[in-house]
């Protein structure tokens, strides 16, 4: 068994590295012994014959069930005869499955290039960005450990003392004061700076989180400092200032949609800048953060429908309470994903790294008969006041509270904020044309993660993690502008 925690999905440890193509990974996993069932999270294909599906043109699967060895004597060239079709997909007994899947096994960021510590790290969308900018992580932190096996499962070359599960209020950042990194970067949790919830803000204990995060800055002294949150961060913002100006950086920040940079939602997130030299420069002469940023913005504008295209069509899980259910019709934890069209410009360049020909997280989840109803009957742009769905909405009496209970995404435009309540569900991010909810590998998309990075966990924690994260296409602009800081 694999002895890192981080990498406890690898029900063998020469699987790593083992596969360099989806074909030969398929054979690798079918000649493997069973494995221990203690582990709770494993791959599962599901092979299936034409005349289970709708449309015949969907990828065929694969069903590789753990605790069903292969015979040893079967050799990798004849794994795919030994694999009988079942007439009907049966529910795995181990839930969510998701495994390690080809990357690069060398990092993607410049060799030669800066190096960053990424504190509330989450999935790794902001560190994926800066990595494609050519930064290179050197110590990503997070006290979620669904987030840190995410992080580390889609960085095979990092350490495991490099990824950790912890509590930064709780660390002294004295014991990385060798670590030395150009950039300290942290995408402080945004729960209590958002607009929502304003009830819960003065208790929520997270308010002194940036507190935490200038004792690091205190203690590491990076040559440069990236913040993102959002704009409710404005109310903590020149108390943030000050105190970084003492420790004499030189602070710029401004607003930012992640749709300028190539993302296909509207998120308005509120970037800080700062850096220092040996001469500490005052903050009357911060680097032009707007600037740097409008040189790297994207050309290319693109919507909903563009994140979408050429992903399987899926229906609602039909059973409660079984998420781990994988069929056909519903989708699957890990599928082989079909190159019959050539992708759009947008799926070309958040897969530009490769694709492994696996597509993961694609699964639909459970909607109620009347939900399904109401996705139905709703079109493109309506929400829960049309007129359409007033005779079975069940909260008509307070319309008013939940206007956005139920929204129907446009195909058209800029899809609506992708955000961690899409664990709770997704009605109010109703697939354009398919009367579902988004799945999180879709929201993914939006978020323009590649379709090769995998989300480890159940359900909801697939989704927090997803809507948590920053967008990669918006964190490569913002690792540009770092690089451009610390050149001047």
């Amino acid at each position: 068994m694999h002895a890192s925690p981080a990498k406890t999905l690898c029900p063998d440890p020469r699987i790593c590295g083992a596969a360099t193509s989806a074909d030969e990974f398929l054979q690798y996993l079918a000649a493997q012994p069973a494995a221990r069932k203690s582990l709770t999270h494993f791959f599962t294909f599901e092979q299936n014959t034409a005349s289970e599906y709708e449309r015949p043109s969907l990828p065929v699967q694969q069903h590789l069930l753990f605790d069903k060895p292969a015979s040893p004597r079967t050799s990798s060239a004849r794994v795919s005869e030994t694999i009988k079709p079942r007439p009907a997909p049966h529910p795995p007994t181990l839930a969510e499955t998701y495994h390690y899947h080809r990357l690069p096994r060398t990092p993607a960021g410049d060799s030669n290039g800066p190096t960053f510590v990424d504190l509330f790290c989450g999935a790794g969308g902001l560190s994926l960005g800066l990595e494609r900018a050519g930064l290179r992580p050197s110590l990503a932190i997070d006290n979620d450990p669904w987030s840190v096996l995410t992080y580390g499962f889609n960085r095979p070359w990092l350490s495991d003392d490099c990824i950790l599960t912890a509590d930064i209020s709780r660390l002294s950042p004295l014991r990385f004061a060798d670590v030395r990194p150009d950039v300290l970067c942290a995408g402080i949790p945004c729960q209590p700076f958002s607009n929502a919830n304003q009830q819960r803000k003065a208790k929520d204990q997270r308010l002194s989180l940036f507190e935490h995060f200038l004792r690091w800055v205190d203690a590491l002294r990076p040559s440069a400092i990236l913040v993102e949150n959002v704009t409710g961060f404005t109310t903590v913002s020149e108390e943030f200032v000050t105190r970084l100006s003492n420790l004499r950086y030189a602070v710029a920040h401004c607003v930012v949609d992640a749709a300028d940079f190539g993302v296909p939602q509207s998120r308005r997130r509120l970037i800080y800048l700062a850096t220092r030299d040996k001469m500490s420069r005052s903050a009357n002469q911060s680097p032009p953060l707007a600037e740097l940023l409008a040189d790297v913005a994207s050309a290319d504008h693109f919507v909903l429908g563009h994140a979408l295209e050429g992903l399987p069509e899926l229906s609602p899980n039909p059973h409660r309470n079984q998420p781990e259910y994988e069929a056909p019709a519903c989708g699957y934890g890990a599928r082989r994903q079909s190159a019959s069209q050539s992708p759009n410009a947008f799926v070309c360049q958040i897969n530009r790294d490769g694709h492994t020909g696996i597509l993961y997280n694609h699964k639909a989840r459970f909607n109620n008969a009347r939900d399904i109803e109401i996705f139905s009957l709703l079109t493109p742009g309506e929400d829960s006041t049309a007129q359409s769905i007033k005779h079975i909405m069940p909260y008509g009496r307070r319309q008013h509270i939940f206007k956005d209970k139920y929204y129907r995404l446009r195909a058209d435009r800029l899809s609506r904020t992708i955000t961690s309540h899409m664990r709770y569900d997704c009605n109010a991010y109703i697939h354009p044309q398919q009367p579902r909810g988004l799945t999180a590998r879709e929201a993914a998309r939006i978020q323009s993660f590649p379709d090769a990075y995998v989300f480890c966990g159940t359900f909801q924690r697939v989704y927090q993690q997803v809507g948590n994260a920053v967008p990669p296409l918006l964190a490569e602009a913002l690792g540009h502008a770092v690089r451009s800081a610390l050149q001047q």
